[in-house]
């Protein structure tokens, strides 16, 4: 009873956060491959990419 109700509406929004592109994806057809499989499943892709200077 408890699990259930800590769960959120199914119509919250996903969001699956990333700081790492090279733990997510080899290269870019791998990420345009997971993030449409992300986005079938209701579940949105966000990176941040912070450039080293």
């Amino acid at each position: 009873m408890a699990a259930s109700s800590r769960r959120p509406p199914p119509e919250t929004p996903v969001i699956f956060t990333v700081h790492e592109l090279k733990r997510l994806a080899r290269n870019a057809a791998e990420l345009m491959t997971l993030s449409a499989e992300l986005q079938a499943g209701g579940i949105q892709l966000e990176l941040h990419i912070w450039s080293a200077r």
